[in-house]
């Protein structure tokens, strides 16, 4: 009997910490998938700002450079756009014929932004050709990959340290305290139950040390009031008995 409240009491134990440190890691993989995702949002945006960035700082400079036909200075304001990671294509043609074109082809899930190269002299308006930009989020998804590897060392480790702290605790407030207490709880006096004591630093469990004694001097004032009471009962019976026999 011992060895199956025993084995009853480690099964307890075992399924708590188990629970636990399962916990532990669901809720810290949440929160870890939650910030990758709010860092892929962030760094997604950021591309979509690179590519406006040429729309409104480098389209009108470059219309210039075709216009006065500066072509080496045109060519290296492209290089300048393609150096940068956000930027993985650049295309610049007009009705007849490629300009320029630099890096690899956007892809279907890619985010593209055009704009016409307009010139305005004298209050006319010529159009010199269309501008292309693209980004495949290569360097999003370089920077996604280390931060995915980090956070799953992060998560391995966040875990681990998870799963020692709720063994520690189970260990320390529920599988140390009602070993404890069993072993008091089944030490009987005259087949009585005596009252039980709480190690100190077992003071969460004061409560129902205070409850237990209660109930025990409870039943220790019942059963001695019952067994006076039979007493009495037993020394009725015997007067009783010797008056009917006089």
């Amino acid at each position: 009997m011992k060895a199956g409240k025993a084995i009853l009491r480690h099964s307890l134990s075992v399924s708590l910490m188990t629970k636990l440190a399962l916990c532990w890691v669901i809720l810290i993989a949440f929160f870890a998938s939650l910030l990758l995702f709010a860092d892929y949002q962030f760094h997604k945006s950021q591309v979509q700002r690179v590519l406006q960035d040429v729309g409104s700082r480098d389209v009108r400079t470059m219309t210039d450079h075709l216009w006065r036909v500066e072509t080496q200075a045109f060519e290296q304001q492209i290089e300048q756009l393609i150096a940068q990671p956000e930027i993985d294509y650049i295309h610049v043609y007009d009705a007849d014929s490629t300009q320029i074109e630099r890096g690899v082809e956007p892809t279907q899930q890619s985010i593209q932004m055009s704009w016409p190269l307009i010139a305005k002299k004298e209050g006319n308006e010529y159009v010199l050709g269309q501008l292309d930009v693209a980004s495949n989020y290569t360097a999003l998804r370089a920077y996604l990959g280390e931060s995915a590897k980090w956070a799953f060392l992060g998560w391995l480790g966040v875990s681990g340290l998870g799963v020692i702290a709720s063994m520690w605790i189970v260990q320390r407030y529920l599988t140390t305290p009602l070993s404890a207490l069993h072993q008091q709880v089944n030490q009987w006096d005259n087949g009585l139950p005596n009252q039980i004591s709480v190690p100190p630093e077992c003071r969460g469990w004061w409560g129902f040390e205070a409850r237990y004694n209660a109930m025990v001097t409870q039943f220790r004032q019942t059963l001695s009031r019952v067994e006076n009471e039979k007493l009495d009962a037993e020394k009725a019976s015997h007067k009783k008995a010797s008056f009917w026999l006089t």
